[in-house]
């Protein structure tokens, strides 16, 4: 290894390089590197207040000196041996859990190379900006702004049976996924992610036990112990108590989880609907 303030040669690097090829890191090995990975990110972000790749990302900068891919292309000979090499192997969203698994983990750690940077600071994202106003031009959005019109008058409003099919295509919260995970341990049929009553998107339902459970977030839904105070722009969004009202007019049990109660206990919705159906059945 080179002194602090050396470099190796040439050679030394062909060397290096040769004894490394096809060999991989231990998991030890691998944790200490993402570390260290992670340490260099942070401290040049609080020297430089920017990331290391300012306005010189691969991907959308050919700069003097990153010119090296500009106007060249794969030979007819290099696509074949891409083809093969890829041949059999899952890529995209048909790849394992395994591989996005090991994705994930090889991603700790590492900061977003857009991270602390603008349109004005980075020319990157000024250009990056700057296709998109070229792409959504003033007659695209008419178009879609159309398309979309004739969509819910002409189908949305003549097919009613559309609705039950719809999904709320979002990516669940932390507390969602813990109350789904208390749920599943209790052997529950569960639904997640669907339009109830055609008036509100739970974030599960017990269809056989017709339980409706929503888990809150302290800010977002006004909790009374960490957001008492609630500007008007987000009271005019929070419809949760008419909501309920609702759903109990038609017959639903709901139950609310707040995202403190799961900071005290990952099982909060679990222990909290056995309450419920305990008190259901002491009562009945």
């Amino acid at each position: 290894m080179p002194r602090k303030g050396e470099h190796l040669s040439e050679e030394e690097k062909r060397s290096s390089q040769k004894h490394a090829r096809g060999k991989k890191l231990g998991e030890e090995a691998r944790i200490r590197f993402l570390e260290g990975k992670k340490k260099y990110y942070e401290a040049y972000f609080s020297l430089h207040h920017h990331h290391p790749n300012k306005g010189k990302h691969a991907g959308t900068e050919f700069k003097k000196g990153n010119t090296l891919w500009v106007g060249r292309h794969h030979t007819e000979e290099s696509k074949m041996k891409i083809s093969a090499a890829l041949k059999g192997k899952h890529t995209g969203t048909l790849e394992t859990a395994e591989t996005r698994a090991k994705k994930s983990r090889s991603h700790i750690g590492q900061i977003p190379w857009n991270r602390g940077l603008t349109r004005k600071t980075s020319p990157s994202l000024a250009r990056i900006g700057e296709a998109t106003k070229r792409r959504w031009t003033p007659e695209m959005r008419q178009r879609l702004r159309e398309r979309n019109t004739r969509f819910w008058s002409d189908f949305w409003s003549k097919h009613p049976e559309a609705k039950a099919t719809l999904t709320q295509v979002s990516r669940p919260t932390r507390i969602e996924l813990m109350a789904r995970e208390s749920i599943s341990k209790r052997g529950i049929v569960m639904i997640v992610s669907k339009r109830l009553e055609d008036i509100c998107y739970p974030d599960i339902i017990l269809p056989t036990l017709k339980i409706a459970i929503f888990c809150h977030g302290c800010f977002w839904h006004a909790c009374a112990l960490h957001n008492p105070v609630v500007p008007s722009w987000l009271r005019a969004k929070i419809k949760d108590q008419f909501v309920e009202d609702e759903l109990t007019k038609r017959g639903w049990r709901v139950l609310v989880v707040w995202e403190h109660e799961f900071k005290t206990d990952k099982d909060a919705a679990g222990l909290k609907l056995d309450a419920m159906l305990n008190s259901s059945t002491s009562g009945s």
